[in-house]
């Protein structure tokens, strides 16, 4: 609720929406917001065909080879407005990000 406030989503009314059209579901406890999956990609689909050869020019980045595209070969654009990153599994060396499978 805090991050979609602070991008004035307005997220009481919008969740309150997407939970009457059946697109998202909140557990009983109300700490976990759920979309079906074939809905998520549907999403994802939409974001990746604005456009497919430059990750930079994305509102949104999810995938761990498009992130490190755009941190990597510094292409990142005002348009990027979300990117999601794996911090148990990247790790910062050299001014190059590696992944692990696990850091112990």
């Amino acid at each position: 609720m805090q991050i979609l406030d602070g991008c004035e989503f307005f997220p009481e009314i919008g969740i309150d929406v997407l939970i009457k059209k059946s697109l998202v579901k909140v557990d009983e406890h109300n700490r976990c917001l759920c979309m079906h999956d074939l809905l998520q990609e549907m999403g994802r689909k939409i974001i990746r065909e604005k456009s497919m050869d430059e990750p930079g020019k994305r509102c949104r980045l999810w995938e761990e080879r498009d992130v490190h595209h755009v941190l990597t070969k510094n292409t990142a654009t005002e348009v990027i407005e979300g990117m999601v990153i794996d911090n148990k599994r990247c790790i910062l060396e050299d001014e190059k990000i590696k992944t692990t499978q696990s850091l112990v």
